[in-house]
């Protein structure tokens, strides 16, 4: 997989998966976590190691599942997050 150099010295993957369907029900976005790891594990097997998650998504943990499952060491991925912002006052 190609990558490019951030300017701390870290390579990222050119290439990477969201995950926000990932690991639920009907892989529908509000669907019920249900830790069902089969696309990560494709998309690793493919040869992905850069997948983006978010607090939002409430499935952090599948994601750290399927590396697990994958049996390749976790410093051969490069994961990304995004917290939630400051809510609005209404």
């Amino acid at each position: 997989m190609e990558t490019i150099e951030l300017n701390t010295g870290i390579q990222i993957p050119v290439i990477g998966s969201g995950t926000n369907t990932f690991g639920k029900e009907n892989r529908e976005y509000q669907g019920a976590i249900n830790d069902d790891t089969t696309e990560l594990l494709a998309a690793i097997k493919l040869g992905y190691r850069h997948f983006d998650t978010a607090i939002s998504y409430r499935n952090e943990a599948v994601v750290g599942k399927a590396i697990k499952e994958s049996g390749i060491d976790r410093s051969e991925f490069f994961l990304t997050s995004k917290i939630p912002g400051k809510p609005e006052h209404t």
